[in-house]
C-alpha cells in the first residue's frame, strides 16, 4: 500500500529496503501518537510477574493502566517500592493489590500480589520483524508513514536514489505531522477531552 508513494520519488529502491523504512516509520508514528491502543483481559493466580501477550507483529510502546479487579492499580518503579516496602520481592501480604510495577519487560507486577482478574490497557507499536501494519496506518495515516519511510530512504548513501535535500524536507514533514497528531491516541476521533492524571509508566 505504500509502494506507490515511496516510488514517486525513488523508483529504483528495493522492496526490502522500502519495506524496512516504512516498517521504521510506523514504529516512530506508533511511538509518538499513542495511537495503536489495546486491551487484554487476564487471570493471575499468585504469581510473581506475569508475561502481557501481545498480537502477532506487535510490542509493547507503553502501558495505559491496570486494573485488578475493577481496581484501578498505582503505577510505580521498583525503586519506589524497596523504598517503603522492604523485602516486597518475597514478602507474603495478605493486603489487596495496591501497585504494579515492572522487573522485566512485556510482564507486570502486581504488590501485593494476590490471585485475581487482571485487566491492561496499551499502547502497541510495530516489532521490528513484522510483515504487516494495522489497517489505520494505511487508511488514515498512508501518506505521513511514506513521508517518515522517504525521510530515511533518500538519506542512504551512495544510492542512485539518493537525495540528501528531499530527504530533509520529508523529515521536516513527518515531524511536524507527527507534533499536531501527539495527543490522538489520548483523545481519540470522538474528541474527548484531555485526562489531567496520567497513568503512564
Amino acid at each position: 500500500d505504500f509502494l506507490i508513494n515511496i516510488n514517486q520519488y525513488a523508483p529504483t529502491c528495493p522492496e526490502p529496503t522500502a519495506f524496512w523504512a516504512i516498517r521504521q516509520a510506523a514504529i516512530d508514528f506508533c511511538e509518538a501518537t499513542r495511537s495503536w491502543r489495546y486491551e487484554d483481559e487476564f487471570n493471575v493466580a499468585d504469581q510473581y510477574a506475569q508475561g502481557i501477550s501481545t498480537p502477532y507483529g506487535a510490542v509493547i510502546a507503553d502501558i495505559e493502566l491496570v486494573r485488578f479487579n475493577g481496581c484501578e492499580l498505582k503505577a510505580v518503579t521498583p525503586a519506589y517500592l524497596d523504598a517503603r516496602y522492604h523485602n516486597w520481592r518475597n514478602d507474603e501480604v495478605t493486603s489487596g493489590p495496591a501497585y504494579v510495577t515492572q522487573t522485566a519487560l512485556n510482564t507486570i507486577r502486581i504488590f501485593p500480589v494476590q490471585d485475581g482478574n487482571v485487566k491492561v490497557s496499551l499502547w502497541l507499536k510495530p516489532s521490528q520483524d513484522c510483515d504487516e501494519l494495522p489497517d489505520y496506518l494505511s487508511d488514515q495515516y498512508r501518506e505521513v508513514i511514506a513521508n517518515g519511510a522517504l525521510s530515511r530512504i533518500l538519506a542512504l548513501p551512495g544510492k542512485a536514489f539518493t537525495n540528501l535535500q528531499l530527504a530533509v524536507a520529508f523529515s521536516a514533514a513527518f515531524s511536524a505531522k507527527l507534533d499536531g497528531l501527539k495527543t490522538l491516541g489520548f483523545k481519540g476521533q470522538q474528541g474527548a477531552p484531555m485526562r489531567t492524571k496520567s497513568s503512564n509508566f
